[in-house]
């Protein structure tokens, strides 16, 4: 073989090799492109909605001072100005007038309330009532389903007198134990 046949073999490979090999190449730099165009779109969309927040921000915000004093606004006897007694007792004097409209007898009221330093924070009031089951049924309704938003952690009822005759209705001695929850804030 001469050098000018060796020199077109060669420039022949090469050439093959230079058409052929960018045509394999072709479908994975495609699909590399086609990847890199896709990430660039969905950053591109993340930093537009990021403007558009950024943008509301101040809505937001307000939004948010919204929802705060509609809570606060929801909940007038739970979210109380001042101190954890004055929590404990407007508990108090709610569940007292409740066993007054059910026709229960107050026998005492024990209010604790949580004094730590937090936004939110409970208030109990442990209570012994007497009365007939009829006032009982209401009581419960009225604590369970009333506003401001309150949970029985426990109950009990006894009967302590066994039924003498069936002209005397039964008295029954119930105690509970009723939490709800208040917030401290500042003095307007």
């Amino acid at each position: 073989m001469t050098s000018r046949e060796r020199r077109v073999v060669i420039a022949g490979t090469v050439l093959l090799i230079a058409v052929v090999g960018p045509t394999r190449m072709l479908p994975a730099v495609a699909d590399k492109n086609r990847e890199m165009r896709d990430h660039a779109f969905r950053r591109l969309e993340a930093l537009t909605h990021a403007r558009e927040v950024l943008s509301r921000s101040d809505q937001y915000r307000d939004s948010l001072a919204v929802t705060i004093n509609a809570v606060v606004t929801d909940a007038p006897l739970v979210v109380v100005v001042g101190t954890a007694a004055e929590a404990a007792a407007a508990l108090s004097l709610l569940i007292s007038s409740h066993a007054a409209r059910a026709d229960l007898r107050v026998v005492s009221l024990t209010p604790t309330a949580d004094s730590s330093s937090s936004t939110v924070n409970s208030v109990s009031v442990r209570a012994e009532f007497e009365g007939r089951i009829a006032g009982v049924a209401k009581m419960l309704e009225m604590v369970e389903s009333g506003h401001p938003v309150l949970s029985i952690a426990s109950f009990d009822l006894s009967s302590p007198e066994a039924l003498a005759s069936d002209d005397v209705p039964e008295r029954l001695v119930i105690e509970m134990q009723i939490t709800g929850a208040y917030i401290v804030r500042e003095a307007a």
